[in-house]
């Protein structure tokens, strides 16, 4: 197993990585989220855009030299306001992992690779989204010892013509 840093030459390999989770997502909640579309030039130009930035840092999980999974952060900067004091957070944005190598450290070794990324730009909170859906996510990020800071509620609307 090796973790690397992505570069901006990635873009198009962590478009083709994301597709698992995106049919996932496409699969459990088709009404919000599109089918995968690895090759689609404007999702290969937004990681690129992404990855150019110093705001986002990535890392791909490779099995002897074939990459498996990918992790992408935003490093996110909020300013103090009325409510709340500044703080910068890492926001885990993405993670996927190939699911013919789940169970076999990958991901948590991606997450490693994030919670050293925060302890090198001294942010002290890594936080991340996970659908309700997702209960092998949410597992996993229970294991590694995320705890709930939220809940995000829905009520779905019947819209008549």
């Amino acid at each position: 197993m090796h973790i690397r840093r992505t570069t901006v030459h990635d873009a198009a390999l962590l478009a083709r990585l994301n597709a698992p989770i995106q049919q996932l997502h496409t699969n459990t909640f088709p009404t919000r989220f599109k089918a995968p579309l690895p090759n689609d030039p404007e999702l290969i130009a937004l990681y690129a855009e992404r990855l150019a930035s110093d705001e986002w840092v990535g890392y791909v999980a490779e099995n002897d030299g074939e990459p498996v999974g990918y992790i992408l952060c935003e490093i996110c900067y909020s300013p103090e306001n009325v409510f709340t004091y500044a703080e910068t957070t890492l926001l885990v944005d993405q993670l996927s992992v190939n699911p013919e190598h789940h169970r076999r450290g990958y991901g948590q070794a991606l997450m490693q690779a994030a919670v050293e990324l925060a302890h090198e730009t001294q942010v002290s909170r890594i936080v991340l989204n996970v659908w309700a859906f997702n209960q092998q996510a949410r597992a996993f990020y229970e294991k590694l010892n995320f705890q709930p800071m939220a809940h995000k509620l829905q009520w779905l609307v019947a819209i008549t013509s």
